[in-house]
């Protein structure tokens, strides 16, 4: 049985200056929080990991469901999620249009959504980054709410990375 620990952790740097009057002002800001899950499925842990480089075609959809045993790790062993503790989701800088998560889909995972019928837009180059480490995280129920989608809006085939932390149990 493998054993998983994850850490995620989000640096966000930046200063500004500007002139008032006579005097130079700056300020900074800095922030760089992190979570860490250790292996396990309680409150502030993670027992699986899905990672994918996933190409979709203009104007299509992907629909992975993760509470049915078709995703792998990286070992090649089936994952069925039943929380998701973390999301991470690039839309590659070359994609020409977003790529919309969520949005409709039949037995649709809202996820940090509201509804399974809400969506959330990356942008090209963009990224969205979703973090739930409490007991209840981002709830899958297997044949009920576990279809994630993914769209592509652009004219191109689009890239996305995909990375779920979760639970198995």
């Amino acid at each position: 049985m493998s054993t998983l620990s994850s850490k995620l952790k989000v640096t966000l740097d930046e200063a500004a200056s500007d002139q008032v009057g006579l005097t130079p002002v700056s300020g900074k800001v800095s922030r760089a929080p992190a979570w860490t899950w250790p292996s396990g499925s309680g409150a502030g842990q993670a027992d699986r990991i899905y990672t994918a480089a996933i190409t979709i075609p203009p104007g299509e959809e992907t629909l992975l469901n993760l509470g049915d045993g078709s995703l792998t790790d990286m070992f090649g062993a089936a994952i069925v999620f039943t929380t998701v503790r973390a999301l991470y989701l690039t839309n590659g800088a070359t994609n020409d249009g977003p790529i919309l998560m969520g949005g409709g889909a039949t037995n649709g995972w809202p996820g940090p959504l509201l509804s399974s019928n809400d969506g959330l837009t990356v942008r090209p180059g963009g990224a969205a980054v979703c973090i739930a480490p409490d007991l209840q995280g981002f709830v899958v129920s297997a044949g009920l709410t576990d279809v994630l989608r993914l769209v592509n809006n652009g004219t191109v085939p689009g890239t996305a990375e995909l990375i779920l932390i979760g639970t198995s149990g």
